[in-house]
């Protein structure tokens, strides 16, 4: 859920008594061509979601509560070069105004059998996704909670600077950045490296345990836990690194202020 009061400056407009107002906005369009998503938004929730569909949709809606007359958050897409963008944008102004938001969500149906690009970047927002088997997956965001669920991606690359992260039952290369936020790494397989930076956050890595890996984990401040019989190459105290059989991929998790647990799924 969002809620956040955003003040603004307009052009031209008079300020009138403040009234709430009902989003709803959607758009469709051919999936066919599209080779990849990418998705704007501010101060609102997405939620990405797989559907038995030969259409890529988007439904926009939600409430605002404004003292500006025309003034309101608005669905914008555009489709160019096998790139289909879905924007949340508000108008450009210069005149002092008022824009309560309350609740604004972004639910967009994307076909079960895509399997190219989708890119999202969030001013303020949660993500919620599941079921896609990928080429790519980005998400950026300042803040805003990540859950990510059956992912299959040969790169996924999330970075954030306030919020958690969740990836349950997700496979692929996999690099994930924080500046205050906890993660939270359920893989089901390993098969590409991992790669996981925090500056406040614990960070929970659960990996099957019949998995083969070298890892490097590291915490300025922070208890390390590792589940794994392993062969130990450095240990300091704040740096554990070291391998589990004969596996080539890559584990890397590196810390500020947060416990590192590395866990046999």
């Amino acid at each position: 859920m969002i809620s956040g009061t955003i003040l603004y400056a307009t052009g031209g407009i008079s300020a009138v008594s403040i009234k709430t107002t009902q989003i709803i906005k959607s758009e469709a369009f051919d999936a066919g061509n599209v080779n990849k998503v990418v998705i704007k938004t501010v101060d609102t929730d997405i939620s990405i979601i797989p559907v038995v569909d030969k259409k890529i949709s988007a439904d926009f809606y939600g409430n605002a509560r404004t003292n500006l007359t025309g003034s309101l958050p608005d669905l914008k897409t555009d489709f160019n070069n096998g790139v289909l963008t879905i924007e949340v944008s508000y108008p450009v102004t210069v005149t002092l105004g008022l824009i309560n938001l309350s609740r604004l969500n972004l639910d967009i149906y994307i076909p079960d059998n895509f399997s190219k690009e989708i890119a999202c970047s969030s001013v303020s927002g949660d993500l919620e996704t599941r079921r896609f088997m990928l080429e790519s997956f980005t998400f950026n965001s300042t803040s805003g909670n990540v859950n990510v669920i059956e992912l299959v991606s040969e790169s996924t690359k999330i970075e954030t600077t306030s919020g958690k992260v969740f990836l349950k039952d997700a496979e692929g290369l996999t690099s994930i950045s924080t500046v205050s936020g906890g993660v939270e790494i359920d893989l089901r397989s390993l098969k590409k490296d991992l790669n996981v930076k925090t500056v406040s956050g614990d960070v929970d890595i659960k990996i099957p345990e019949e998995s083969e890996f070298i890892f490097s984990l590291g915490s300025v401040s922070g208890n390390i836990k590792n589940e794994f019989r392993s062969k130990i190459t450095f240990a300091d105290g704040k740096n554990l690194e070291g391998s589990v059989g004969e596996g080539m991929d890559h584990v890397k998790v590196k810390t500020i202020s947060g416990d590192i647990n590395l866990l046999i799924k």
